[in-house]
């Protein structure tokens, strides 16, 4: 059978019996796989001798014995099977000792046949899987290990692709009143948020996964499986799952939290707005038009829903910007005077010699020009709210003449004896230090403490960064109230925005958003960072054009010492910037060796 000599130089152990069961091949491979040689092995009935300690037909042997219709009746072995690969063969995995070392085999033998059917022989094939079966094992152990630890985590924690949950632990379902992870795999993400904040859960969802917004921590209601809600704060990160993006979160229950935190809110709720705190505080990170999480804006919304169950006066004091107007706002709304006007006045847009009128109004004849009756903001505010904006600009005459309606509630308007009852509620703003006003002789003291009653300060915006995020999806979604549109903000303009100190407070936030959302640029006008669209200075100066790689090199070069230029050196904006990590941002400063400008 000089036929089968191919044999010899196949890379895979092999080895051919005859219809008598005497091998007539046993390849070098095979040699060096059992560690019998060919000359040793060839004319004998020993094929059996490398992996059984005893005599025992090996599956070539099997072969001959019996016709293939009938083996897989008469084999016992449930180790021995049809392939699935090669027709007319059979497969055996089984694990041996070879060397002193305990090997896993797989076999495939197969009958050789000559051209008119007679079975001549068979030839049967072996290859060595222990490798393959020790990483099955490790794999295996390693999906035990995981799962050991995911069922023992402490936390929750679940990934989700294409918005749906492709894996939980015990700890995630447990939360949510579910027997096990089995039963939440496979639901839409979604499905699980209370329904007011299914939108924007997907919204951000989706933002996050793609990279276009920052990993934060953010805190969503769940649904329970008994139809209650409780919230969980996610820890975010992106990763790889098969092949494809999905997100990784973990989850810690901070229900108790929040209700001690709307508990402390509610015992200075004032009787009627109880429905306005469920609906507002609840969220925890907003009231009414004010938004805030920080522990600053907490201490806000406390003193405004206080101010809102007085009558007394009040001084809103902060940075411009800030929101001091909004505030003001929000008291009226909440308070007992809510369906009466709210009148605001900015008193540094008066001139001086008409301060008198605008406030108290006129009689027609008053004075040259006044040629019918006009009621002031005395007369406008009666039983509501007078807003006194920027109240360190009132001159002190007209100091003088409020503190008497301030005490009397009382006034006559100019060329009249009449007089007129003021039942209004002040509240006013500044943007000063009004106490260095009252020692510099610019306010009355008496009209300070009149004022001073129930204080509110604003927090600025670079002591309450953590508000950045909630205040830019608010701008966000006024932006697109009636339109079925959407924007986003990529990560690394989250990045520049938490890096910025905003002197211009949420004014400036607010408009830098709009520029970007209109405009495509990050452009803070009140730093002398002006976004990084303009070339980089210096570039190209001489004219000349040049090779395109060392040109390109030199232009990030000058990109990024222009980035710093602009930055005033802070590294993490000036990356940000350039939408580059600051990893990227300082392997980039060390290849060009560019020192901080």
């Amino acid at each position: 059978m000089n036929e089968w000599r191919f044999i010899d130089f196949s890379p895979i152990p092999q080895f051919v019996l005859n219809r008598e069961h005497r091998i007539i091949r046993w390849n070098i491979p095979c040699e060096n796989l059992t560690g019998f040689r060919s000359r040793d092995m060839l004319g004998t009935k020993e094929q059996w001798k490398p992996f059984y300690a005893a005599p025992r037909p090996t599956l070539a042997d099997m072969l001959l014995d019996h016709e293939p219709s009938q083996l897989e009746r008469c084999l016992e072995s449930k180790t021995i099977r049809r392939s699935v690969t090669v027709p007319d063969a059979f497969e055996e995995s089984m694990t041996v000792e070879l060397g002193g070392l305990t090997r896993n085999l797989h076999c495939i033998a197969t009958l050789i046949v000559d051209a008119d059917g007679g079975v001549q022989g068979a030839v049967e094939s072996i290859q060595d899987i222990t490798a393959q079966r020790q990483l099955e094992q490790e794999l295996r152990q390693s999906n035990e290990d995981y799962r050991t630890l995911a069922e023992n985590f402490p936390h929750g924690f679940l990934v989700t692709q294409d918005r749906v949950l492709v894996l939980v632990n015990r700890a995630f379902a447990n939360l949510l009143g579910y027997p096990g992870p089995e039963n939440i795999i496979g639901m839409n993400a979604a499905d699980l948020i209370g329904e007011d904040h299914r939108d924007q859960f997907n919204r951000n969802l989706d933002l996050v996964v793609s990279g276009k917004a920052s990993l934060r921590k953010n805190q969503w209601p769940h649904i329970c499986r008994d139809g209650n809600l409780i919230w969980l704060e996610g820890h975010p990160r992106r990763i790889s799952w098969r092949g494809r993006p999905a997100l990784l979160s973990t989850l810690v229950d901070v229900t108790e939290l929040r209700q001690k935190e709307l508990q402390a809110l509610e015992k200075s709720c004032p009787p009627g707005i109880n429905n306005f705190v469920e609906t507002n505080i609840r969220d925890r990170y907003r009231l009414g038009r004010i938004i805030g999480k920080s522990e600053a804006m907490r201490e806000v919304y406390s003193l405004v829903l206080k101010a809102a169950a007085r009558r007394e006066n009040v001084i809103i004091t902060g940075e411009s910007g800030t929101g001091k107007e909004i505030v003001a706002r929000t008291i009226h709304e909440l308070s007992s005077r809510s369906e009466r006007p709210f009148v605001p006045v900015n008193c540094g847009a008066i001139p001086a010699d008409l301060f008198e009128s605008e406030f108290f109004g006129y009689k027609k004849g008053a004075f040259t020009g006044a040629y019918a009756d006009k009621p002031g903001f005395l007369s406008a505010a009666h039983l509501g709210t007078l807003f006194l904006d920027e109240v360190g600009d009132l001159p002190l005459n007209m100091q003088v003449k409020l503190l008497r309606v301030l005490d009397h509630s009382t006034y006559s308007p100019v060329g009249s004896s009449e007089i007129k009852s003021a039942d209004i509620r002040v509240i006013a703003a500044t943007n000063r230090d009004l106490l260095e006003h009252v020692q510099s002789g610019n306010m009355r003291e008496d009209f300070f403490f009149r004022l001073y009653i129930i204080p509110i300060h604003m927090p600025p915006l670079r002591e309450r960064k953590e508000d950045i995020p909630l205040l830019v999806e608010y701008f966000l979604s006024e932006r697109h109230v009636g339109s079925s549109s959407s924007s986003f903000i990529p990560g690394y303009v989250m990045d520049a925005l938490y890096a910025y100190d905003w002197p211009g407070n949420v004014r400036e936030l607010q408009n830098t958003i709009q520029r970007f959302m209109t405009l495509g640029k990050l452009d803070m006008i009140l730093s002398e960072s002006r976004g990084i669209e303009e070339p980089a200075p210096g570039l190209f100066e001489d004219g000349s054009i040049g090779d395109l790689r060392k040109n390109r090199n030199r232009y990030e070069a000058e990109l990024i010492r222009h980035a710093l230029r602009q930055s005033g050196g802070n590294r993490s904006q000036a990356a940000a910037m350039l939408g580059i990590s600051r990893k990227t941002f300082y392997r980039k400063l060390e290849k060009w060796n560019i020192l901080d400008t």
